[in-house]
């Protein structure tokens, strides 16, 4: 079973493992675009399969097959499984109802995972090296963590915290956009609305908005450099 697991990455082959990220990838970002979904849940939920597909083909691209699969998971097919189990214990009962889709997500889940597995027994270079992107990062903790448990901001920093772990400084830079994109977004459309504001939600706006910022110009940074 280990060996299996070991080598599945190598059965597949790098080519259609690559052609692999690029067809999930697509399908995610169809299943985000075709969503039904009112106008600011929409153009967030746009800004998110967007930033977080260009992640994964970055990423790709550079090699980093195992941050591009990570991120596929976490970012789009995290809840497959979940929904699978949900779906077969249905079965027998007048809620069942067949559903392709659930089988076609959770089998995407499972090769996912079997090659994340396989990636990280072939072996993985995970370091914390003090950088900009890194003190980026540990802002974005900072911010959740003023609001969530450390639990809860762990996971929120999941993907950008992973990548600058990997080296790819851009990937990391671009995750903490796209995670804090949607908190100016909802201000100004609540202004436009006439929705009231908290002072605590005010704070917290504007403290995304600062760390919005700062990650945009390092992001022009490291494009200008080619530090990706």
């Amino acid at each position: 079973m280990i060996s299996f697991l070991k080598h599945f990455n190598q059965k597949i082959g790098k080519t259609v493992s690559l052609v692999m990220v690029f067809v999930l990838t697509a399908y995610a970002l169809y299943r985000g675009l075709s969503a039904d979904l009112k106008f600011i849940d929409y153009l967030i939920g746009i800004i998110y399969v967007v930033v977080f597909s260009a992640m994964i083909l970055i990423s790709a691209v550079k090699g980093k097959q195992l941050l591009a699969h990570l991120i596929l998971l976490i970012a789009f097919y995290d809840n497959s499984v979940r929904a699978f189990f949900d779906w077969v214990f249905t079965i027998g009962s007048n809620e069942f109802e067949f559903s392709w889709q659930i089988l076609i997500m959770v089998v995407i889940s499972v090769y996912l995972i079997l090659q994340i597995v396989s990636l990280i027994l072939a072996g993985v270079k995970l370091e914390i090296k003090w950088s900009k992107t890194l003190g980026l990062v540990a802002l974005l903790f900072v911010f959740f963590a003023l609001s969530n448990s450390i639990t809860e901001s762990v996971s929120l920093i999941l993907i950008p915290l992973l990548a600058v772990m990997m080296y790819a400084p851009l990937v990391s830079t671009l995750g903490v956009i796209v995670t804090t994109a949607a908190f100016p977004i909802n201000m100004v459309y609540g202004l436009f609305n006439d929705q009231k504001y908290t002072g605590e939600g005010f704070f917290t706006t504007i403290l995304a908005t600062l760390l919005l910022v700062l990650a945009v110009i390092h992001f022009t940074k490291i494009v200008k450099t080619n530090k990706v």
